[in-house]
């Protein structure tokens, strides 16, 4: 049997989303071809010239899907909360467990899942007397298109966030904000600009009397 590498299973398996734990499974597991180990050539061999152990998949098939519907019983439970909390009036409980979902779809690498949860959570929070939820579900909006290299908007969602707690007395938010606006700028060069969304954070940070938050040492990286 021919080592199998991630090239090749890249190239033939279809990119869904179901797929996606068999094949985080396989980079985790995955391992430099000992055929090519001491060869020169060997030494530069990328990430998708690693050999994966196929077997495993079968072997570890009911553990991946035991894994997924734990996910999807999280994520259901939290819309559950999320509905009820609506039906009550209670757009800010709504929104926190509606960002929860956002939370536990980020820490699986679905950007875009987390993007539509965090918009869910800022339509359901965006007309409270309190904005502070709204100001939070826009900063993690703004971090899910960020994530997705949707820079533009990404800046948008940062900078309304950053104004909605300013606004709302939240001077840590504002700041993190601040700092969103800040790294997205920075990744498109615009390095003065970035530079001045920095020190904003630092001055919300110093007028409320912040201290080691890591809002203040993001700012200062």
């Amino acid at each position: 049997m021919k080592p199998l590498k991630l090239d090749e299973v890249w190239r033939i398996l279809p990119p869904l989303d179901e797929l996606r734990p068999v094949l985080d499974l396989l980079a985790t597991r995955s391992a430099p071809d000992p055929d090519r180990t001491w060869t020169g050539s060997g030494e530069l061999d990328t990430m998708g010239d690693r050999v994966v152990p196929a077997a495993e998949v079968s072997a570890s098939g009911g553990a991946l899907a035991a894994r997924v519907e734990r996910h999807l019983a999280a994520v259901y439970g939290g819309m559950g909360r999320a509905l009820e909390a609506l039906a009550r009036g209670d757009g800010a409980t709504a929104s926190e467990a509606l960002l929860e979902v956002a939370a536990l779809e980020e820490a699986a690498s679905r950007h875009d899942r987390s993007e539509a949860y965090a918009r869910s959570a800022y339509l359901a929070s965006r007309d409270l007397r309190n904005q502070r939820p709204a100001a939070l579900a826009l900063r993690r909006w703004g971090r899910a298109l960020r994530r997705q290299g949707k820079l533009n908007d990404a800046l948008a969602r940062y900078r309304e966030g950053f104004e909605t707690a300013r606004d709302a007395g939240d001077a840590r938010g504002a700041a993190e904000g601040a700092v969103g606006a800040g790294n997205v700028l920075e990744e498109q060069g615009r390095w003065a600009d970035a530079e001045a969304w920095y020190h904003r954070a630092l001055d919300l940070l110093d007028s409320g009397k912040l201290g080691a938050v890591p809002e203040r040492w993001h700012a200062l990286v």
